[in-house]
Formats: C-alpha cells, structure tokens, sequence
C-alpha cells in the first residue's frame, strides 16, 4: 500500500437511486489525513454498489482468449492474469449481471474503503482546526456538501484507494 490516494465521489438522490460518479481527485498528500482516513475506513472495501463510473475505473474485463484482438485498450486481461492477480493480490472476479460477463477489480483498487459525507467532513474540520490543509481538500468536502444538499442524507461519498 502506497501513501499516494486517489479519491471518487459519488452520490445519488435517494436511497432507491443508482450512485452517479461526481469525479475522481488526486489532491495534495497529507499523510495525518490519510492516516485518519485509514482508521475510519480501513476495513470497509469496494462498496457493494457504484457508479457506472467507478465500475468503469476500477474494473478490468477478463476476455476470453479469442476476445483478445478485439479488445480496446488496458482495461481487458486475460483469465490467466486475473487468476494470477487473485493468487498474488487477493483480487476478486465479479460477474455483472449488466455486461453478462466477468470482471476483476484491479489490484491499484485492493485497498479500496469508503465514508459518507458526513465522516469525511469531521475529518477535515479535525484538520483544518489542527494544521493547514490544502484547498483541495476542501474544495472536494465543498462539493460533497453542495451534493448531500440536495440529495436524501448520506446520499454522498468519498471512495478511497492508496496507489
């Protein structure tokens, strides 16, 4: 696990609703707030639904052998690499009832948590009382608040992965 994180927000109107992508971050590294988020979300993983967009950025599709010249850029592997990635990663293939076929999550993905608004917004008041923090991250919390605003409560959040 690197100290790099990457962060996508996501959000949907109400509980019922499907989760639409926000957009994904690479703000500044603070490695107090990255700790902080490590202890709150550490154990949670990929959500257990996402947005489109996420499942686009996080998934990789396992093509079959005769697939293979018919894929499009990188987010395609074979069934021997996605076993491999199981093996060496603990990676897990997931079957998409959407696309009928198997995926993988991409082992940059592995350490993958998640927090609502709410828990995200604690933690950068924390911050921001403590020490300095670059706008980046207040920038997302701002947007996140804008969003929970007007969408049902917890209807925001932050997913999270360390590269």
């Amino acid at each position: 696990m690197g100290i790099d994180v990457r962060y996508f927000v996501e959000y949907r109107r109400s509980a019922d609703e499907n989760w639409i992508g926000f957009g994904e971050f690479h703000p500044e590294r603070n490695t107090e707030l990255i700790d902080d988020l490590r202890m709150l979300g550490e154990l949670r993983g990929v959500p257990k639904k996402y947005s489109v967009s996420f499942f686009e950025r996080a998934f990789v599709y396992i093509a079959e052998e005769e697939e293979i010249a018919k894929c499009i850029g990188d987010k395609y592997c074979t069934k021997q690499l996605a076993n491999n990635w199981v093996k060496q990663y603990g990676s897990k293939i997931y079957h998409s009832s959407r696309t009928d076929a198997d995926w993988i999550l991409d082992p940059e993905f592995e350490s993958t948590s998640w927090l609502l608004f709410s828990e995200f917004k604690a933690i950068i008041e924390n911050h921001l009382t403590k020490n300095k923090l670059s706008v980046d991250y207040e920038a997302i919390c701002s947007a996140m608040e804008v969003i929970e605003n007007c969408c049902d409560k917890n209807s925001t959040r932050l997913i999270f992965w360390y590269c």
